[in-house]
């Protein structure tokens, strides 16, 4: 929900962007929903929050998993990214399901590549 409302804004925004720049700012739409979602997850996992607004509602937190801190900005955007890559391309998707059943600790192939562990708070 947060995602569609924040998609809704950035697109009322980028048409106007459009406007002022006699049509070269509609360019933006081809990348306003990939962007939104990379950015929410950037934003609330990498933020001082750890986690989105779903996780902190049920007390989970997103940390390095080797030493425990917040990940950063970066890393959650790398997250979300190949989060998302991940569940639009069939053979990413059940390469990253199959690593989670495959593991103890069910972390799955993108949790991996960005060293991240979703915790208890």
């Amino acid at each position: 929900v947060v995602i569609a409302v924040l998609t809704c804004l950035f697109g009322i925004l980028i048409g106007i962007a459009g406007l002022l720049t006699f049509g070269l700012g509609w360019g933006l739409y081809a990348f306003l929903v990939p962007g939104t979602a990379v950015l929410y997850g950037a934003l609330t996992v990498g933020g001082p929050g750890c986690g989105t607004f779903g996780m902190r509602l049920f007390g989970l937190a997103a940390v390095d998993s080797v030493a425990g801190r917040p990940i950063g900005f970066v890393a959650a955007g790398v997250h979300a990214l190949v989060f998302y890559v991940g569940i639009v391309t069939v053979l990413l998707l059940a390469l990253d399901l199959l690593i989670g059943f495959a593991r103890q600790d069910r972390r799955l192939g993108h949790d991996l590549l960005v060293g991240l562990i979703v915790v208890r708070r």
